[in-house]
């Protein structure tokens, strides 16, 4: 099933986290301590091996491609940063992306590219609104690289093809 199909099943947003460094149990033990979640309520998670590595999957309406903090609202990047700083180790990185619908005709996609780089985490992100007739509307951009010039640290994670 794909992802398209798991969303017009039901209106079901997506949230991936990978590949994880190291424990992906205790990676998510540790990112639910520190206050990040996957939804702004539980949602049940579940955890894929893929060629890239193990992922942590989240398929459920409330899912929106980016973590969130325990009050329901978007995770501030403090936060995040904080976590994946203290995750990762010098040239490790992770990615956090996903998809919604907010309305049937929209979907709002998110990619978000983090690695460990010289004691400094650095990060690629962006997020599109995708409109009916292959409208595009870029929602945040942003890099720690100057003008924008950033090739993407991990490939752009795979529809999972089924639904856990």
């Amino acid at each position: 099933m794909t992802q398209q199909a798991i969303r017009a099943d039901g209106g079901a947003g997506m949230t991936v986290i990978g590949p994880i460094p190291g424990d992906p149990q205790g990676f998510h033990q540790r990112l639910l301590l520190s206050g990040l979640r996957f939804a702004p309520i539980p949602v049940r998670t579940a955890l894929y091996s893929l060629p890239m590595g193990m992922v942590i999957a989240a398929i459920d309406e409330r899912c929106t491609g980016y973590l969130f903090a325990t009050d329901g609202f978007e995770a501030p990047e403090s936060d995040l940063y904080r976590f994946l700083s203290a995750e990762l180790r010098d040239g490790e990185g992770v990615s956090i992306s996903g998809e919604y619908a907010p309305d049937p005709d929209r979907t709002i996609r998110s990619e978000a590219h983090f690695r460990f780089v010289g004691g400094r985490l650095m990060c690629a992100e962006e997020r599109v609104l995708l409109g009916p007739n292959g409208q595009r509307e870029l929602l945040r951009s942003r890099t720690d690289l100057a003008f924008a010039n950033v090739v993407p640290i991990r490939p752009r994670l795979p529809d999972l093809g089924f639904e856990p």
